[in-house]
């Protein structure tokens, strides 16, 4: 699925990306992504979407924890988990902690991640780089070795619409970064 998206659409997208695999869907986010699917693209399934608001959120909530957290998470979110490194963090948090400083970033936006080799991390630095050497950067350092192997453990460890759907898009996303 190709992208057409100017600068700040993709901006956009992909903080979209970094919110979804940062944190549990929210009620504003979930009206939003009801309010914005269509039969091309859809967030949420039927039977989510039929449930009274409180219940789908708990089943998203749960679908999140099943996929992110654990005990035994299908999909932990980091880098150094992802690459089998022995420590959180681990060699991949420092890939990303060099990456971030070279390009003035940080992520206090994602406060409450445990360790800055989070895959949220990752779309919102892609967010902020609009260099297209800097994302180049990015994408063959850190990205390229772990994520698209991840969205595709995701998409297929996903048992709601959402997280496959999120996973199919950001994996379109970076095909579309390398194309570039």
């Amino acid at each position: 699925m190709p992208f057409t998206l100017d600068a700040a659409a993709r901006r956009d997208l992909y903080l979209l990306i970094a919110r979804l695999f940062r944190e549990e869907v929210d009620a504003p986010l979930y009206r939003r992504l009801l309010a914005t699917q269509s039969a091309a693209l859809r967030w949420i399934e039927p039977a989510i979407a039929e449930l009274p608001e409180e219940r789908a959120l708990e089943e998203l909530e749960t679908e999140y924890c099943r996929l992110f957290i654990g005990p035994n998470p299908v999909c932990p979110p980091f880098a150094s988990v992802a690459r089998g490194e022995a420590l959180l963090g681990g060699r991949a948090r420092t890939v990303i902690d060099e990456l971030l400083a070279l390009h003035g970033l940080t992520v206090a936006a994602h406060a409450r991640i445990a360790s800055p080799d989070h895959v949220a991390v990752v779309f919102a630095v892609l967010a902020e780089l609009s260099d297209r050497d800097a994302a180049n950067d990015c994408l063959r350092r850190f990205v390229l070795p772990w994520v698209p192997r991840w969205l595709s453990v995701l998409e297929h460890g996903a048992e709601r619409v959402l997280f496959r759907t999120l996973a199919h898009i950001a994996a379109a996303l970076i095909e579309e970064e390398q194309a570039q």
